[in-house]
């Protein structure tokens, strides 16, 4: 069988959407995309916010799926919770060293598994860049001038390589 790799996604992440639309985009012909909709409020699973932040509440969710996709090779995840609740339901299906895992902002503790070799990469976002367009796009709105209706805001690839020189991490 070929390829199948799993894109979670929530319905109202922007970046995330878009790099899950951009990953269906540029697959070409390797594999079909499952896509897993993760809506605020269900099961439980948002905590009342637009984002699954609590990768606890996602282990369950993922072994599910393992379950019912034993051929799963990828997993593009909404964000590092998510992607490290992948992590964790595919070391308790032994199945880690066969699905690569990418999860979505790049926090301390997803930084530190793609360093240690259990999540792929991570695309990372700018927070500064992001606060510095939207205080220019206020002030040039305020000052009566044209702002477009969305900006997009360049992320990087954080990969393996970029965390073994990333001084914030854990050695080992």
């Amino acid at each position: 069988m070929g390829h199948q790799v799993l894109g979670l996604a929530c319905s109202d992440a922007g970046a995330t959407s878009l790099a899950a639309a951009g990953a269906e985009v540029h697959r070409l012909d390797a594999a079909p995309l499952f896509r897993l909709a993760l809506e605020k409020g269900a099961a439980g699973a948002t905590g009342g916010g637009s984002t699954i932040q609590d990768k606890e509440t996602l282990i369950p969710a993922h072994w599910d799926i393992l379950q019912a996709n034993p051929d799963l090779n990828g997993i593009f995840a909404i964000n590092d919770p998510s992607a490290l609740g992948a992590v964790a339901a595919l070391e308790k299906a032994g199945k880690l060293s066969q699905v690569k895992v990418i999860g979505f902002d790049g926090n301390a503790e997803g930084k530190q598994a793609i360093k240690d070799g259990k999540i792929y990469a991570d695309p990372i976002q700018f927070p500064d860049e992001i606060g510095k367009q939207t205080v220019q796009a206020i002030v040039k709105y305020m000052a009566g001038g044209d702002v477009p209706p969305q900006t997009l805001i360049a992320t990087k690839l954080y990969k393996k390589a970029d965390a073994l020189k990333d001084p914030s991490l854990k050695a080992g």
